[in-house]
């Protein structure tokens, strides 16, 4: 992006110049041009000079742009009248106010991205005037940030090899996202965004809160400190047994996400935002796959004996047969396609439930389970985790109360 051709220049520069964004592409043309050779260790007075200049002219940017801002949102309230709602009124005022605390930032991530797709369409040949494309939709944002949240929330009490577990996926997931043709700044902010939530996930599903002295807080703060109070201790609000761990369900997480994305990733190109949600559907579907899996694999294990499982594969059938479009109810839960394909995992299970070896169940149970949809996944899990409540906890109180007994028995014979 540093060296570029005259006629990305002149382009993007009649582009800024009709989108009021002057000020912007001044300060990158002029920060390209000193790095364009690397960094110039021997003009460090320059380059302070550079960012005085910079600084200064951004302050009056800002300035100006609020002025204009709020001078648009008083016409605006005027235009509405008296009878507006005081409600209303009151959401539209904290609405103008976010904008105005975040112009600079947003104008920059505006700018950054237009840049970038510039960059490409001049170097597909194109030299007239940019057009460019629609930004991202709200909902487009709306499932960025409800994706994330899902990526990042276990089904269950985390331990310590899913922690690791979750930075593994988070790794893949950046490393994917490296690999398309996404612009710079989107991969930037993604790889940075994800990684915090993915740390600030960790300790909050393990009841923890981040120290002060924590090397890496002062870059989280970049993020937005209403980032960090968000994932405090959950202990204050919440069940400390609280097992599932929905981000999405604490409203002031889920807040405060999906207005961090709203802030860093509403410049992006609406074509882009769906290749990001491509890769962020299919890591959500491999990470809740997982969980489903191995609470599963697990839970058949714990039933000692083959009739014991073919039991309970029963009581999981009957569940599921409650679920079948064919089964003569009016109401259908689901689409036969789908009922066939929870069918063709539970078939999968019942023909190797007298082998607990982990790598078998892998490639015949676990590959079925990530190819369903989240929604279906989801689903299995409701079903199974039925099932197993009316299966294996009542046998375990009874075996509970069977010990309690002989226990009592031995003491008394002591």
């Amino acid at each position: 992006m540093i060296s570029q051709s005259s006629v990305f220049w002149q382009r993007l520069e009649i582009f800024a110049a009709k989108e009021n964004l002057r000020p912007l592409m001044d300060a990158y043309r002029d920060l390209c041009h000193y790095f364009e050779n690397g960094a110039p260790l021997n003009k460090l007075f320059e380059y302070y000079q550079l960012i005085s200049r910079i600084t200064l002219e951004f302050k009056e940017f800002k300035e100006n742009e609020t002025r204009r801002m709020l001078s648009a949102h008083i016409k605006r309230l005027s235009q509405l009248g008296k009878h507006t709602e005081g409600q209303s009124r009151k959401l539209d005022g904290r609405i103008a106010k976010d904008k105005v605390e975040n112009v600079l930032r947003d104008k920059s991530n505006l700018f950054l991205n237009y840049a970038e797709e510039l960059c490409e369409d001049t170097q597909a040949g194109n030299i007239g005037a940019f057009q460019p494309n629609h930004r991202a939709t709200n909902y487009q944002l709306y499932q960025i940030a409800s994706l994330l949240c899902g990526i990042f929330s276990p089904l269950h009490e985390m331990k310590p090899h899913e922690v690791d577990y979750m930075s593994l996926i988070n790794a893949q997931f950046n490393l994917r996202i490296n690999k398309t043709n996404l612009p710079a700044i989107i991969k930037h902010k993604m790889n940075s965004f994800s990684t915090v939530l993915q740390h600030q996930a960790t300790l909050y599903a393990m009841e923890l809160s981040m120290e002060e002295n924590d090397p890496d807080k002062q870059m989280w703060d970049i993020w937005g400190k209403g980032f960090i109070e968000a994932f405090k201790i959950r202990k204050e609000k919440f069940n400390p047994d609280l097992k599932p761990l929905p981000l999405k369900d604490n409203m002031l997480i889920w807040h405060t996400v999906k207005r961090l994305i709203d802030r860093e990733f509403g410049g992006m190109d609406e074509a882009n935002a769906e290749i990001l949600l491509k890769h962020l559907d299919r890591v959500h579907r491999a990470v809740q796959s997982r969980y489903v899996f191995i609470e599963i694999y697990e839970t058949i294990k714990k039933i000692n004996n083959l009739d014991e499982r073919e039991k309970f594969m029963q009581s999981f059938g009957h569940q599921m047969e409650l679920l079948n479009p064919n089964n003569g109810k009016p109401h259908k839960l689901m689409k036969q396609w789908e009922f066939n394909d929870l069918e063709k995992v539970y078939d999968s299970m019942h023909r190797h439930l007298c082998d607990e070896s982990l790598g078998l169940w892998e490639k015949k149970v676990f590959i079925l389970i990530s190819n369903l949809s989240v929604d279906l996944q989801m689903m299995l899990n409701d079903i199974f985790q039925k099932a197993a409540e009316e299966f294996i906890i009542p046998k375990l109180l009874v075996t509970n109360m069977e010990t309690e007994a002989k226990d009592s028995v031995l003491d008394k014979v002591k």
